[in-house]
């Protein structure tokens, strides 16, 4: 409406009250399609941060076979943070489940059996103290843990394994 203001309306007198009037006439038509438009806006911009959100979500699932047959879920993790990392904690996280199974005698799948040959060692923490989430995530944002070694610590302690290091006065 405000674009009105911009026409000279002295240079064709009879077509600008014509269009005045068109336009005052239309109002409600240009407000609904207006409140529409915004209405629009904010779904998309809703539905954008959503998937957003879902995307940053890592999951896993590992079933094992009991000698019956029966197949069953025996792990169901996710990992919501750095996607490039979580996958490790993933990783970390089935291949204890994938070990567990197998040492109570069920089987696993084909394609899961690579979780059984990964080696899990993380670096230690420093002596009187625990792996935790900002203590590992210093460490990553500085370089001195890889992608896979800051997953598989936050697996660690997500996961209620973290313990503090005992050290001897010596190696203090």
């Amino acid at each position: 409406m405000d674009c009105l203001n911009n026409i000279d309306k002295d240079a064709h007198p009879e077509n600008y009250k014509k269009l005045v009037l068109g336009v005052e006439n239309r109002k409600p038509e240009f407000e609904a399609a207006q409140k529409q438009g915004s209405t629009l806006i904010h779904r998309f911009l809703s539905i954008s941060t959503m998937i957003f959100l879902l995307s940053a979500c890592t999951t896993g699932k590992l079933y094992y076979t009991k000698a019956s047959g029966e197949r069953v879920l025996g792990c169901d993790v996710e990992f919501v943070g750095i996607p490039s990392v979580d996958k490790f904690a993933v990783e970390y996280a089935l291949s204890l489940c994938a070990k567990s199974s197998v040492t109570k005698g069920y089987s696993i799948d084909k394609e899961k059996e690579y979780l059984l040959t990964l080696k899990l060692q993380i670096p230690e923490s420093k002596c009187g103290e625990s792996w935790n989430h900002k203590s590992a995530k210093e460490q990553y944002k500085t370089g001195k843990l890889s992608k896979k070694e800051y997953g598989y610590i936050v697996a660690h302690i997500d996961l209620g394994l973290a313990v503090v290091k005992e050290c001897s006065p010596i190696t203090k």
